[in-house]
């Protein structure tokens, strides 16, 4: 790993872009959306994972080191993304494992890419709500996109209706907004330099909708309060359930990525791209992690992933 140097009196700090797969630089040959036609028959059934007593023993935990905002000039404050993707309902054993973190020491922004539910059954969503409701207290803000199964499978709430069932969970939670869920949008943080993070939920590859727009555009900035932003700004994460195309996406020896994802990472151009989705893709740092055109891809699907961002 590159070393970042040391700043005052914050300790070192490492990037990421040294370690992980190296992939070939991407051009247009990857991207091209064209027409996708509607997928026929029922809907592909979720293979049942292992949920015995052991299963929590299998979640892997990443230490990703530290990032500092490009922008910074002489850093001298931290915040910790706590990032979870997958979890299929198991939640509770995803907090015992953040819970072995001192998260006391700076504020943490809590991340998870999709998945909470197993077939988009509904009661699933209700029930990972009530999970962020009892652990909410832990972390500043929440930022989550949907994953494919609850868009695609089961119960498909449609992604309006998930987030007004989130915005009545911040009601309930009561003071100011903590969650966000993402459709196509981008947040940024001042508080923390700032920090941008552009958000993309799971679409279905026959659904045509104008507020994707073929991911051809980067969505307008705005505050976490929903305000406007007004200003420059460069995105620093891209989050997403589906990993772009070819990179970190096998699943069974298929590619399960998304062609559109990666000509939005060539418009983008963030310094990472985090996503799940693709459970087997490896059980080391180096195997979930890469990059490619200066862009640091870390797959956290069933795992807890955390990375310190300077600014």
């Amino acid at each position: 790993m590159t070393q970042f140097g040391i700043w005052g009196m914050i300790e070192s700090f490492y990037m990421i872009p040294t370690y992980g797969t190296q992939y070939p630089g991407y051009g247009s040959s990857l991207g091209g959306s064209g027409s996708i036609k509607k997928k026929s028959g029922p809907s592909r059934k979720y293979v049942e994972m292992d949920y015995s007593t052991s299963w929590e023993y299998k979640i892997k935990s990443f230490d990703l080191g530290g990032f500092a905002l490009p922008e910074s000039v002489a850093p001298r404050n931290t915040v910790q993304l706590v990032i979870i993707s997958d979890t299929h309902t198991k939640h509770k054993f995803f907090m015992d494992e953040i819970m072995k973190k001192d998260l006391k020491k700076t504020d943490n922004i809590l991340i998870h890419l999709g998945d909470w539910s197993n077939e988009g059954d509904e009661k699933h969503t209700k029930e990972f709500m009530h999970f962020l409701k009892q652990n909410h207290y832990h972390f500043k803000y929440i930022l989550i996109v949907g994953g494919n199964h609850e868009r695609v499978c089961g119960d498909k709430i449609d992604h309006d209706t998930m987030r007004i069932h989130f915005d009545n969970l911040n009601q309930e939670i009561g003071g100011p907004k903590k969650i966000h869920y993402f459709i196509y949008d981008t947040i940024i943080f001042p508080e923390y330099g700032k920090l941008t993070f552009t958000g993309i939920s799971w679409w279905e590859k026959y659904e045509i909708s104008s507020k994707f727009m073929d991911f051809k555009a980067i969505p307008e900035p705005m505050l976490f309060d929903g305000r406007p932003y007004q200003g420059n700004y460069n995105i620093h994460f891209l989050l997403s359930h589906h990993p772009p195309y070819e990179i970190l996406d096998d699943w069974n020896n298929k590619k399960t990525g998304s062609k559109r994802i990666t000509d939005f990472l060539q418009l983008a151009q963030p310094n990472f791209h985090l996503f799940g989705h693709a459970h087997k893709v490896g059980k080391t740092l180096d195997e979930i992690s890469g990059v490619q055109n200066n862009i640091n891809f870390i797959n956290v699907a069933q795992s807890v992933a955390y990375l310190k961002v300077v600014y």
